[in-house]
């Protein structure tokens, strides 16, 4: 009987452990199931986000310059060598043709910080883009000085992306930098510009950090949002310095070779240095 007893115990036992077994995988199986529902559409493609979306200002991106890497400075010089290149620099002046801006005295010049709104050709997008892709935009409208058209509408520039970087799992972004660098004038005149521009799609952290809590399989389904910029969107850069455009007032309309013809759009107004 104590023997029969014993038996069966064993037989229970063994039911119960392929029993807990059981449970166990379906608990698992449960589990990357929910992970996969609270990644929802974002299992197979993420997110994306468009930058008219996300841009203030009538959809109109704002450049900055590029970042700059500082280097280590040199030495100070002792007062008797600051002195005398202080004394120099004021002697080169007084002779040079060349205005303190860098412009030839009496020439006329496009100047810093001047606006100019310039529209995407090309759409980019921070998962199908690479550094080193190039990419065209064109002046949005005329840009005059004293009256005269030195950038006419539609003039064509390119930029190049610098940085692409897709979504990525545990919500991270998809981020996206670009540079226009410079701009030509009617008589070829290149005009530097501050034309940086660095973006970056939704971060979907929160969602990540539930996912991962769950399972690291979620959280490697919880996708950011890609940044993209479409054909249209329109960029605003700045002239990084003044620039001589190698004419005086007198010579502008001739060396820009167009008439006045009340042209329309955006007119500075220069002073030459005498």
């Amino acid at each position: 009987m104590h023997s029969g007893f014993g038996h069966v115990s064993f037989f229970y036992s063994q039911e119960r452990g392929i029993q807990m077994m059981d449970f166990r995988k379906v608990l698992f199986r449960a589990v990357i199931c929910g992970s996969l529902m609270m990644a929802g559409g974002t299992v197979f493609s993420g997110h994306d986000v468009y930058a008219a979306d996300k841009t203030a200002i009538q959809g109109t991106v704002y450049a900055s310059p590029m970042p700059v890497i500082e280097e280590e400075k040199p030495a100070e010089p002792d007062i008797r060598e600051k002195t005398r290149a202080i004394l120099a620099g004021l002697d080169r002046k007084r002779s040079s043709p060349v205005g303190e801006n860098g412009v030839i005295k009496g020439n006329i010049y496009i100047p810093k910080d001047t606006k100019i709104d310039l529209v995407l050709q090309d759409a980019l997008a921070s998962k199908g883009n690479k550094a080193g892709d190039v990419f065209r935009l064109k002046a949005k409208e005329n840009t005059l000085i004293n009256g005269v058209v030195v950038i006419p509408k539609d003039t064509e520039v390119s930029g190049v992306v610098l940085k692409a970087v897709r979504n990525g799992a545990f919500g991270r972004a998809g981020h996206l930098e670009i540079n226009i660098p410079s701009i030509k004038t009617v008589n070829n005149i290149e005009i530097p510009l501050d034309g940086y521009v660095k973006d970056h799609g939704k971060d979907d952290n929160g969602a990540a950090v539930v996912g991962a809590m769950v399972t690291l399989v979620g959280g490697l389904f919880m996708k950011g949002e890609n940044i993209y910029f479409n054909p249209g969107q329109v960029f605003c850069v700045s002239v990084q310095k003044d620039t001589d455009l190698m004419a005086t007032p007198e010579n502008l309309e001739e060396v820009m070779a167009r008439p006045l013809n009340q042209p329309q759009g955006n007119n500075i107004v220069v002073t030459t240095e005498n």
